[in-house]
């Protein structure tokens, strides 16, 4: 593959896009003063970069400085903000925002509106959420990467699979992600033997978070065949597949 990728990939968790980049290459390249794992196929690079904020624009600007992409995509998985936007429904978005600033990004091409949270959001961070934006799912990173294809003069998409929907809730999953974005799965694992009240949600999101990373994969796997076809330039003339309509 060439240092110029056509589509820079930024998600949260390499478990969000397994089943999406099985069989790529894993390159592990420094751009600036880290190292990072890459995966690579001939028309795209993804970047697994960890959760919240600051972990999306570290992402997102490594992929723009190794790779020079002419198109950016925030991926990964959602939260539901209206009883219709149940897992495993996907969705390729028109608007983006940021909770924090109130920053709102326009895609590309899409339906619908995210709104970036800066921490997970259980039923309750949701509800807050749907309250106080016009916003149909929730994720963390969607702005980041927005904000630095922004900076760098981009184009951009959001692509999302919700996970768990608006009542659903969630462990505390926020305690057990470091400063550098990374979940810490042993110490939240050990933790969880430790609350049987927590198994049965964490029974059913996994059930719901391997359902949506599948679905995730197949609408993906369309946009980089779109645009392999069409070219950024025509990123306007995209099909949005029809599992990621808004309803």
């Amino acid at each position: 593959m060439s240092d110029s990728a056509m589509i820079g990939i930024v998600t949260a968790m390499e478990a969000e896009i397994r089943p999406f980049v099985r069989g790529w290459r894993r390159v592990v390249r420094e751009c600036g003063p880290r190292k990072y794992r890459f995966f690579e196929n001939e028309n795209a690079v993804v970047l697994a970069g960890g959760i919240g904020h600051a972990a999306g624009v570290r992402a997102a600007e490594a992929i723009v400085s190794c790779y020079a992409p002419d198109l950016l995509i925030a991926t990964g998985l959602a939260g539901g903000l209206r009883p219709e936007w149940a897992p495993p429904k996907t969705m390729i978005a028109a608007r983006v925002i940021d909770e924090e600033t109130g920053r709102e990004f326009e895609t590309a091409h899409g339906h619908g509106t995210v709104v970036s949270s800066r921490t997970i959001a259980g039923a309750e961070k949701k509800r807050e959420l749907a309250q106080r934006f016009s916003a149909d799912i929730v994720d963390m990173e969607g702005s980041a990467v927005a904000e630095v294809a922004a900076s760098h003069g981009i184009p951009f998409l959001a692509v999302k699979a919700i996970s768990d929907e608006l009542d659903f809730d969630l462990p505390p999953l926020q305690e057990y992600v470091d400063a550098e974005g990374r979940f810490q799965t042993v110490r939240f694992t050990l933790h969880a033997g430790l609350h049987p009240q927590w198994w049965p949600m964490i029974a059913a999101l996994r059930r719901k978070t391997d359902a949506a990373a599948r679905e995730l994969a197949k609408v993906l796997k369309q946009v980089i065949e779109q645009h392999a076809s069409a070219g950024s330039r025509n990123i306007e003339n995209f099909v949005i597949p029809s599992g990621a309509r808004n309803l």
